[in-house]
Order: C-alpha cells, then structure tokens, then sequence
C-alpha cells in the first residue's frame, strides 16, 4: 500500500503550487501558493512521528493575509472564492441518493448541499448491487483515491493511511479551515479522545449526535393493557419482569409472554442484570472483559433456558425477523419485546386501524436492584468510527476543510438535518426545527422524505441533531428513547480503538472463532441442546481458541486509547 517515494514528493510539489489557487475572481494566488510552499505544519508532522512509523506527507500551513478560506477573511457559504471549483468525494457509508431518483444530479439533498457551499461536487460511491467493502478495498489497493472520501471503520486504518501518505493529517488546520468542527471537538473531551490516533493525531470530520442519548434507539416495550389485567406494574428489576412474564402466562392474557428478533434482542433487553454485555466491554479499571466468558453470562443463560423451556419465550426466537415480530404484534400475540423507537412509532397507526386492544410502553432497561445503574444497553460512542477524510489527491486542502466543515456550523447542522425550509419538508417554530406534518403523513412516509431531502437518515459529515429526531418519532417513539435512556451509564463500552496492523494479524481470525463459537453456543444453551452444565468446558474452548490472547492485545489497545 505504500505510495511511490518520488510520486509523493512530486505530488506534495503540485499541492503547494495549487494548493490556493483559484479563489480571488478565478486567479491563483501566487503568493499565497508561494508562502504555503516555504511552509510546512511542523507540529502536525511531529506528532504524528510517533515511535516505529513514518510521519505522513507535511501539510502546508496556512498563508497569511491572503486566503480567502482562512477564518478571519473567509465570507461565508455559499463560497464565492470558489467559483469553479470541483471536488471528488466518495461515499462508502452516509448520505445516498434516495431511490426514487437515478443519480446524486436528481436528488434535491446533494443538488442543495452544492448551492449551499458553492462547489460542484463529484459524488462517488459503489454501483447498486455491487459490494461496496470489496470496491472501497480496490480503491485503496489501486491508489486511485477522490480527494475525499467518508470511511466506516476508517480509525482502524487511519495511522496506516497516514504513513503510507493516502491521507492527510488536519490537527494545526482545523482551527484556520475548519473552526465550527475544531470547537465542537474541543468543547466535549469524549468527541476530542475518540478521534485521534494513538499519537494524538487528528485526521478527519466525523460524525457525531448532538446528544449521546441519540445513540440508544432500541430497548424493551411491554404492553400495559397486559400489566393492568394481571394486576402488575412496569418491571424494574430482572425479579419483576420474571414475575410480570410468569403472569402473563398462567393467566393466560396473551401467546407469547415475550417474544424477540434473535439472541442480540435478549442481550439488549436482559444483560445488564447480570453485569456484562455481548462481546467485548471494558470494567471499571478499563481491563478488557469478553461478555460471553463471565459468570453473569452463566446466570443469564440459565434463566433464558427456563424462560425457554417454560414457554415464556417465543420458540421461534432463534428464526424470527422483523417481518415476523411485526406480525404478530399486529395479532396481539406478544406481550413484551426489544423494538426500536422507529418501529414503535410505525406500529401505532396500524394498530389503532385494527382496533388492537394494545397499549404498548416502553420501560427502563432492567437492573439487579432498584436504582442501580444501567451499564448494558444499546448504546453508541461519542464516536462511530465513521470519518470523512482529506486524500493526498486532494488539490486544494482549504476549500476541502470547509466544505466538510459545513455540517457543524449552525447553518450547515439545518440543512443537513432539515433540507431547505421553503418548499421541503421542514419548518422553524418557535425556535425548534420540526419535520412539518404533510412530511410525517406522506405516502411514502417520513423516513423516505427524510432520505429525498436531508443528509441525516443514517449519518453524515456533521451533527445529528436533537431536534429532529424527536419531531420524527415524536409520541411513544421520543418517549421510548427517553425510557430507554434513564439512568444510563456507557463508560462500560468498549472505545473506539486504533488497533495496529500486526496486532489485528495476531487475533484477526482468533476473534472471528471465538464469536462464532459463541454464537453457537449461545442458542444451544438457552434452547436446551446444551447443558448449562457443560458451560465451564465451552469456557476451556473459549480459551484454546485464543481468548487470553485476544484479551490482552485488546488491554493494550484500550491503554492506548485512554492515554491518547
């Protein structure tokens, strides 16, 4: 993967000459590129010196007095100075083109967000049908990089792309080219830590919610007209759901006392109780802990065995999808579940037109004890891993800074999250942003009017703000993600690491047998084809595939990572 010595010296030659040129009336700016050229950001290139790599190519510093990009002499959007102007910019995840159009050229987000900044931009990402990892992999692989591109997964790989001169590190520019995203990142130390390298580095935009409690979309919903004809209140504790589930079934109120979309859905909803999560979690000392070997798990899987066994849980757990779930909620079969606040939110309707007896509320994720904190839900990092990043192909860095700069400033953060106000789907009042009603009763539905005109449906280059993911699922939907949020605690999470290439070649194949393994393992126990007995044995297996090993690279990645 490494770039050609001498390609790389005559590009870093060609940026500095291009680097500010045309900005001022369509002229370059000599001096401008002059004194860029005699410059070089030496903090950037130092830092990212660390121990046993290759600092990556140096990244001009900014000119003084004549660039119009600079803060303190930049205009604003949409960008004059960049009349003309075109950029290449990959997409591997974020912001598609809705279906109901042929191309980026057709849809009114991509058309909007260009006149907004003033720059043509060269959408690209995989052909439809084709896999988009496998024609991002030959990108790399082939060199023939857009000048920017927006990466899942891209800490993983960040150090390597920066000695290997595929992308630029940003630290010194963010405050001249990009200071909306550098104050955001620097007023939230969680954002700041988990965008780095492991030698401090800073190399892109991510994607960020305004508020954590974005990050937590699913957990448990019961159904209260259930609860009130067996004489039960909401379930706290995991004593209370088995007593409200046992209920359920010995008077014989509904078909399946509980019922879910596969084994994720019972860690989702039942883990924390017993102290672990599925995977890979960090413990109050930031030691790095595999969910599936602890002794909460053994507990854990005893109770879903009996819950099995007794006809609490749907025996169809194992094989249901979300067709299936939402079958039989419309038949008023199941009295409990794990859903997501979209879900929720798109079963109401329907309901109410069967005339369905159901009252479906949403409740905390379950705990030991009252009042104890919640540890084990689902719930997100600050950050996902998800990056936009500046290629050493770019040939104008400033303008690049800016335009991906765009979605945190608190212009760009509306239109990435509403689209256009006259004419869209979304309007101001009293101070908040809302999707308008003819937007949430659509046809099509509110989801797909979100995808035509914002920039927000899954995540993008900017923030994803508050506002308007609580006018989309405004009623059970907000107030399940509120529900699902109390009390929450996600310092148990394991962070986002920067795992090295040899460490990733020592417990690559390791890690993908020990979760496959588990996974077996997991459905054999709870529906009786394993004995719970036999679970030290499968822990003996666990470790001859690699489990200690796995364990202690991870320790070192996650020292890393706090010590960034």
């Amino acid at each position: 993967m490494k770039v050609s010595r001498i390609f790389a010296l005559l590009l870093a030659a060609l940026l500095m000459l291009s680097l500010f040129a045309g900005c001022t009336g369509g002229t370059s700016t000599g001096t401008a590129a002059t004194t860029a050229a005699g410059t070089t950001a030496a903090t950037t290139a130092g830092t990212t010196a660390a121990a046993g790599t290759t600092a990556p190519p140096e990244t001009p510093s900014a000119p003084e007095g004549s660039d119009p990009y600079a803060e303190g002499s930049f205009a604003g959007y949409p960008m004059v100075c960049a009349a003309g102007e075109t950029l290449s910019l990959y997409l591997q995840t974020g912001p598609d083109y809705n279906k109901a159009y042929t191309s980026f050229d057709e849809s009114p987000f991509h058309v909007g967000l260009e006149e907004h900044l003033g720059v043509d931009i060269d959408w690209r990402m995989a052909p439809a049908g084709t896999d988009g990892n496998q024609a991002y992999n030959l990108m790399i692989a082939s060199g023939d990089l857009t000048e920017i591109m927006y990466v899942w997964g891209i800490n993983n790989d960040a150090q390597d792309f920066l000695d290997d001169e595929y992308i630029y590190a940003l630290t010194d520019l963010y405050p001249v080219y990009a200071p909306a995203y550098w104050k955001l990142i620097n007023d939230d130390p969680d954002k700041l830590l988990s965008t780095k390298t492991d030698s401090g580095v800073l190399y892109g935009f991510a994607f960020f919610r305004e508020d954590l409690m974005l990050g937590t979309y699913e957990g448990p919903m019961i159904r209260k007209d259930l609860l009130d004809a067996v004489g039960e209140t909401a379930p706290v504790t995991i004593d209370d759901w088995n007593r409200v589930l046992y209920k359920f079934q010995s008077e014989n109120v509904v078909k399946y006392p509980l019922s879910v979309w596969g084994g994720n859905a019972l860690n989702q909803i039942f883990t924390n109780p017993f102290g672990f999560t599925f995977g890979y979690f960090v413990d109050e000392n930031h030691k790095t802990v595999y969910g599936e070997s602890t002794e909460g798990y053994r507990e854990f899987l005893k109770l879903m065995n009996k819950w099995y066994t007794d006809g609490i849980l749907d025996p169809d757990f194992a094989t249901n999808d979300r067709p299936a779930i939402q079958t039989k909620v419309f038949a008023d079969e199941i009295g409990a579940t794990r859903t997501s606040k979209g879900t929720v939110t798109s079963y109401m309707k329907p309901l109410q037109e069967l005339g369905s007896p159901a009252e479906w509320l949403p409740l905390p994720y379950p705990v030991a004890k009252a009042g104890d904190p919640v540890y084990f839900l689902q719930a997100e990092q600050p950050s996902l891993g998800i990056q936009a990043v500046i290629t050493t192909k770019c040939h104008n860095i400033p303008l690049a800074m800016r335009v991906l700069d765009y979605g945190y400033t608190d212009e760009g953060m509306i239109y990435w999250n509403f689209g256009y106000e006259e004419g869209g789907i979304s309007e101001c009042v009293d101070g908040h942003w809302r999707y308008t009603e003819e937007a949430k009763n659509h046809p099509d539905g509110i989801s797909q009017m979100i995808q035509r005109y914002t920039g927000i449906a899954g995540n993008g280059f900017c923030l994803m703000m508050v506002d308007g993911s609580k006018s989309q699922n405004e009623g059970i939907g907000w107030e399940a993600a509120e529900t699902w949020w109390d009390g929450a605690d996600t310092s148990r999470l394991f962070p986002p690491v920067t795992p090295t290439t040899a460490e990733g070649n020592a417990i690559s194949n390791s890690a993908n047998a020990i979760s496959t393994y588990a996974s077996e393992m997991m459905y054999k126990f709870i529906m009786g084809e394993e004995s719970i007995d036999g679970f030290d044995t499968y822990l003996e297996e666990l470790r001859g595939m690699g489990l200690d090993t796995v364990l202690q690279i991870k320790d070192q990645q996650v020292a890393r990572y706090f010590a960034r």
